[in-house]
Order: C-alpha cells, then sequence, then structure tokens
C-alpha cells in the first residue's frame, strides 16, 4: 500500500484473501505491546484485530499475571509475560526486551495500559529504538504531548 493511503471500509473489503499455499510466514509480523492486571481484554482485542487484516504471526506482549488466560484464550498468539508495578502495569524495565522482540517487525503500543506516567516511561525507553512502522493507541500517545519534535525526528515511521 503506498505512503499517504487512506484506509476506508472499501479498501478493506476488496483487500485481497491470502495467496493458496502461503503461510503465516509469508503475511508478516506484528508485536503487540498492551494490557495491564486491570485491562488484558485489550491486547486481545488489538491482536484479534492485527488477525482480520491479514497479519500472519502476532505476538502479545503483556502483563504476567494475565498473560496465561490470554495463551489459552488465543491459542494462535504468542504470548510474552511481562513484569509489572505495583499498580499492574507492564514495568517500563522491560523495554529492552520488548525492543529486541520487535526487531524487525511493526510494533503496536499502548491498548489497554493504565498509567500515564509508567506508559510515558515505557514509550519513552522504547521509541526512539524502534524501526519501521509504529503505532502508538491509548495511553502510549501520552508520550507525544510533551515530545512532538522528538516523535516527528524519529527514522520510524509512527502513526497516533
Amino acid at each position: 500500500m503506498p505512503e499517504g493511503t487512506l484506509v476506508t471500509e472499501a479498501l478493506l473489503r476488496d483487500w485481497p484473501l491470502p495467496d493458496l499455499g502461503s503461510d503465516k510466514e509469508d503475511r508478516g509480523r506484528l508485536v503487540v505491546v498492551a494490557g495491564s492486571r486491570e485491562t488484558p481484554g485489550a491486547g486481545l482485542l488489538a491482536a484479534e484485530g492485527a488477525f482480520r487484516v491479514g497479519a500472519g504471526k502476532v505476538q502479545l506482549a503483556t502483563a504476567r499475571s494475565c498473560a496465561a488466560v490470554l495463551g489459552v484464550a488465543a491459542p494462535e498468539l504468542m504470548v510474552t509475560g511481562l513484569a509489572e508495578d505495583d499498580g499492574g502495569a507492564i514495568h517500563p524495565d522491560e523495554a529492552d526486551g520488548l525492543v529486541e522482540q520487535a526487531d524487525g517487525c511493526p510494533t503496536l503500543l499502548g491498548p489497554g495500559f493504565i498509567d500515564p506516567d509508567v506508559s510515558d516511561a515505557l514509550v519513552r525507553r522504547m521509541l526512539p529504538r524502534l524501526e519501521g512502522m509504529v503505532v502508538l493507541d491509548a495511553l502510549a500517545t501520552a508520550y507525544v504531548t510533551d515530545n512532538h519534535e522528538e516523535v516527528a525526528a524519529l527514522g520510524s515511521t509512527v502513526v497516533l
């Protein structure tokens, strides 16, 4: 899809199905960093949406307390349980491992994040080091509020 293409219902309706004989490796991988102890469903919804639009592999990185349940609810996902802070949010110290996990693929950050300060700290540690397409959703956009110039100067494509 050319850069700047408007995504409409008609575009999605006409989107071709995968080629017969192709496998998930041919359709790409997405890392979704989402959820918390209180909002585990946000990551699941984001992953389901990614599959519906054609992602071949979706890796969901979420709060450790809900990772096993999400892995059972959607066995097609690779679910990674991450350390949580006292409030159940993904701990910002997980940033290094998440950047490694996202190496070479698009990344979605933010669905189900619950604490603006913790979200800002996690995104601050990750975003400048991510390459390719990065989608910031929900509270992950809190980082942009005070960092317009930094986000605009990134080498990656950032979608809000």
